[in-house]
């Protein structure tokens, strides 16, 4: 007669193997049964308290599936998929889905050296003002000085974005930001030599 444990399962005491545990793990139970362990018990230890390597440890497969196992687990690695599929997709399409995954910090990535290199470059070669700085300026210098200040507020921005500070960061550093993304919308179009 099947002797039904708390969990809900019957166990059948006859031949000592719980019809809810799966083939892999039936040798477990029975070694732990043959060692004088209550078939509750076992049934216990092998749905719950004995961790998932240790279990792993203690299964003995067959060659194949040791050969499966490898293949499917070393050569064939999802993660090792998906960036061989993304590597190709970017050469093909330019992008990769995993770009789209998180756009914003993509198009940051991008974005960050590029303004870095525009600064600098403006630093050493000193020219390339938007016109609407003459105005707000007294000289070329002054307007060349507004200019490069401009870009590095750009480039604090987008580096502001990218930094894990911004999700604990004070009003101040939340109104620079938003400045600085008010100025990158405003003069991008100013963004040449």
């Amino acid at each position: 007669m099947p002797v039904v444990s708390f969990t809900g399962r019957s166990l059948n005491t006859i031949d000592n193997k719980p019809e809810g545990i799966r083939p892999p793990y039936k040798k477990i139970y029975l070694e732990m049964v043959g060692q004088g362990i209550t078939p509750s018990k076992a049934f216990w230890e092998v749905q719950t308290s004995l961790s998932e390597e240790s279990l792993f440890s203690r299964i003995e497969f067959k060659w194949w599936e040791k050969v499966y196992n490898f293949f499917r687990w070393r050569i064939f690695d999802l993660a090792l998929y998906c960036k061989v599929k993304w590597k190709l997709q970017t050469y093909f399409r330019g992008y990769s889905d995993y770009d789209c995954f998180d756009l914003d910090a993509s198009l940051s990535n991008l974005i960050i050296p590029r303004l870095r290199g525009f600064r600098d470059h403006l630093r050493k070669n000193g020219r390339g003002v938007p016109s609407s700085l003459f105005e707000r300026a007294s000289s070329e210098d002054a307007s060349m000085e507004l200019w490069i200040s401009y870009v590095s507020e750009m480039l604090w921005a987008f580096e502001f974005s990218q930094s894990e500070v911004s999700y604990f960061a004070d009003d101040w550093a939340w109104i620079r930001y938003h400045n600085g993304m008010r100025l990158f919308t405003e003069y991008l179009r100013n963004l040449w030599d």
